[in-house]
């Protein structure tokens, strides 16, 4: 009788360290690889929600994982604003958008380490003036004036490897970069019916 032996993932912080290992070797070999479209649509539901779903994404043109995946945000405004407060805001889901890709690219960045975190914490703030959304104001944008950002970290290394992981975490995070760095917007308005 033959024993079929199993390989073992090498998993660190929930993290399959072999595959993202792969990747990094794959990117650095073929510079035109790696080119992803980030899909969604959302659907205006009444008031102040909104549902967006997400079916799917583009690597290198292609459609990945269409048939698996049927995943949604759920959104609302606040009372103050004439809604409901069934869901988070628009500004809230960017605050954690933010949040949750610094912790996932800290925790990639330790698991390329080999460093077990104990904690990841970032706490976000985002300072709104309503004048701007409204348009009262000349001078006042609609959107967050700014962002207070704490990371929270622990795990078995040494503090200026656990610091130099939070600071990888907030640099190569790619929501942080496209707050900070600003994205081209191309909007096409169609009118339906």
């Amino acid at each position: 009788m033959s024993q079929v032996r199993m390989e073992q993932k090498q998993m660190v912080n929930g993290l399959d360290v072999d595959r993202i290992k792969g990747l990094v070797q794959m990117l650095k070999k073929q510079r035109r690889a790696g080119q992803m479209t980030m899909i969604g649509r959302t659907m205006w539901q009444e008031g102040g929600a909104a549902t967006t779903l997400f079916d799917g994404y583009e690597v290198d043109g292609v459609m990945e994982h269409t048939a698996a995946r049927d995943m949604r945000l759920e959104a609302d405004e606040p009372i103050e604003l004439g809604a409901t407060d069934r869901a988070p805001s628009p500004p809230e889901t960017l605050l954690h958008a933010l949040g949750s890709c610094i912790a996932g690219t800290a925790s990639t960045y330790a698991a390329l380490l080999g460093v077990n975190l104990t904690h990841l914490d970032v706490a976000v703030e985002g300072d709104l003036d309503l004048h701007g959304r409204f348009g009262l104001g000349k001078n006042v944008r609609p959107g967050y004036q700014q962002i207070h950002l704490r990371i929270s970290i622990d795990g078995d290394a040494d503090e200026e490897t656990l610091r130099n992981i939070a600071a990888a975490g907030y640099q190569y995070s790619t929501v942080r970069d496209t707050l900070a760095g600003g994205v081209e917007m191309v909007p096409k308005i169609e009118i339906f019916g």
